[in-house]
């Protein structure tokens, strides 16, 4: 006990630093509109200002994001308060009409989807509303604890991955939260993405206390949030087959998931069309130019025909054409391919011999199926990259740390491109089509690594038993 006691100790000054990261460093930055305007007095009279290129750089890296812009329209929408109407009915091009609604600033509440238009499910509704309490009618208010909450939600969700692995690791897996969180950068607290990492984290703490109940409630939430994890359920019971073996534990698992999933999409059947309008919303959207199929046929485009740029649509930047259209058309099938072969690795793998390498393989079977899920998706929002944040905290110190130095390196690539030139990206240019391409040769290393690991499953001498 006081051997635990001193581990847990040491592990609180790294705990604080990611806390002072998540909450408060990374929660600075100004509306764009207000950054612009910074900028322009500061270029009209330098003189005024010497340290302003220091402050402009800060104020780039950490300005406030549209979504969060989107968010507290539709959060004020809802109320019937006061709202910025362009924010909350435009996607850019090919915007549906659904979204041509525009709710009464009357004091009212007004209901998402049929009155309110919205993109996500109604399981993050709560998310964007809880800030618009605390702040009013105030953006940056709203910005600061929608950014608050969100930090919160993922150092929840650390505390629970570093706890699936011995006492021993605590403290470095600590230094490492600091660190992804200032690689992964304003975009960790900016989007909603913290909450599926969350409740993904969860179903891996739960299938590694052998809950299997709570694994099921927890993906099926998680399923509910982002629609996108059910497919995760496969490699995560191939990884652990003894843990599912029993008719019972299969049938919790299943009636878990189940419930959940009706919980949290259930209130949009009322009516039928919200939850089918959110399901064409989605499968309507483009070829997003930082998947992979953009990437590479932007740089085919490149090397025949020169750039290619993007248009701004269903609320994102993608890639127009036939060949575009058929591989969106296609991803789908090829994510359902790729997650099958680490369901089938996760499945042939010897048995693990350790507690640790039991923990691990779970761990790195959800973090392998979402690189599948990276590098296969039609669109592939680097947001998606903080579901694996704490994700990659529950692989133990030896095994996960090549891991660990990959999603660093993908984290803060992308967020120099994102910050820095993000425009030459979207534009096609030889700079922003290799950057992506340096950036998916490490998401497919990332990838080969961590199914490579599902094989090697030998103990790791860090203490195969929880103190």
């Amino acid at each position: 006990m006081v051997r635990l006691a001193s581990l847990r100790r040491s592990a609180v000054v790294p705990f604080v630093a990611s806390c002072l990261i998540g909450i408060v460093w990374l929660n600075q930055g100004q509306k764009a509109a207000r950054v612009d305007a910074i900028v322009s007095a500061h270029q009209a009279d330098p003189a005024a200002n010497p340290l302003g290129v220091v402050r402009y750089v800060l104020l780039n890296l950490y300005e406030r994001s549209g979504d969060e812009e989107i968010y507290f329209a539709v959060a004020n929408a809802i109320r019937g308060l006061p709202y910025d109407h362009a924010r909350l009915t435009s996607r850019g091009q090919d915007t549906p009409a659904s979204f041509a609604r525009a709710p009464a600033e009357d004091g009212r509440w007004h209901r998402p989807y049929t009155e309110v238009p919205l993109e996500y499910p109604v399981a993050m509704v709560p998310l964007i509303l809880l800030p618009s309490f605390v702040a009013g009618e105030s953006f940056e208010a709203y910005t600061r604890a929608f950014g608050a909450l969100m930090a919160v939600l993922l150092l929840a969700a650390a505390a629970l991955a570093i706890r699936v692995q011995p006492a021993e690791n605590a403290r470095r897996q600590w230094w490492w939260m600091t660190a992804l969180l200032l690689a992964q950068g304003g975009l960790a607290i900016r989007r909603l993405d913290a909450l599926p990492a969350l409740l993904l984290t969860i179903t891996l703490f739960a299938a590694a206390e052998r809950r299997v109940a709570t694994a099921g409630v927890a993906l099926g939430l998680a399923t509910a949030t982002k629609l996108l994890p059910a497919i995760l359920a496969a490699p995560l019971v191939a990884a652990d087959r003894a843990l599912w073996r029993s008719p019972g534990a299969r049938l919790r698992g299943v009636v878990g998931f189940a419930a959940a999933v009706c919980a949290g999409l259930g209130p949009m059947l009322f009516p039928p069309d919200a939850l089918l309008g959110f399901l064409r919303y989605h499968s309507a959207r483009g070829l997003h130019v930082e998947s992979t199929w953009a990437v590479l046929l932007c740089t085919w485009r490149l090397a025949t025909a020169g750039p290619s740029p993007s248009t701004m649509s269903y609320g994102s930047f993608n890639i127009d054409g036939p060949a575009a259209t058929l591989v969106a058309s296609l991803s789908t099938w090829i994510a359902v391919v790729l997650v099958g072969v680490v369901t089938v690795r996760c499945a042939r793998a010897s048995a693990p011999d350790s507690e640790v390498a039991r923990r691990d393989r779970l761990a790195i079977a959800l973090l392998a199926a979402l690189a599948a899920l990276w590098l296969s998706a039609k669109v592939f929002s680097p947001q998606y990259l903080t579901w694996a944040l704490p994700l990659v905290l529950a692989v133990s110190v030896k095994r996960g740390e090549t891991l660990r130095w990959l999603l660093f390196a993908i984290m803060t690539l992308t967020q120099i491109y994102l910050r820095g030139y993000y425009g030459q990206v979207i534009h096609g240019t030889a700079i922003g089509v290799g950057t992506l391409l340096v950036r998916l040769v490490l998401l497919v290393a990332f990838a080969v690594v961590a199914v490579r690991s599902l094989e090697r499953v030998d103990p790791v001498n860090l203490g195969a038993d929880r103190s």
